[in-house]
């Protein structure tokens, strides 16, 4: 039974690899039928933050299942070898709205 279990699960996609923080690309494949609401205009604390090599990462909505959530923007150390924060940000397709995650370059 529990190999079942596992079996359907990992090929439903619902179990989660932890992927690197560097590397961590994430389209979510939910679409949403409502846009999202207006971006909220967040003021980043003042610089220089919690030290030099942290990046200020903007706030976003989020999807809970139910309806769109403000996720409010925090402080990310950039990591080694990387250079910048791409934002996530919603798109749209014939299918609806959908999150594309953000990451570091």
């Amino acid at each position: 039974m529990r190999k079942a279990f596992w079996a359907l699960a990992v090929g439903a996609g619902l179990v989660m690899v932890p992927a690197s923080r560097a590397s961590a690309q994430v389209n979510v494949g939910i679409r949403i039928g409502a846009p999202p609401p207006v971006e909220v205009v967040e003021t980043p604390p003042p610089r220089p933050g919690p030290g030099p090599e942290w990046v200020w990462i903007k706030g976003h909505h989020r999807w809970d299942g139910e309806r769109y959530v403000w996720m409010p923007g925090h402080w990310d150390r950039l990591p080694r070898g990387m250079h910048e924060w791409v934002p996530g940000h919603w798109d749209h397709d014939g299918r609806g709205n959908f999150w594309v995650e953000g990451h570091w370059r």
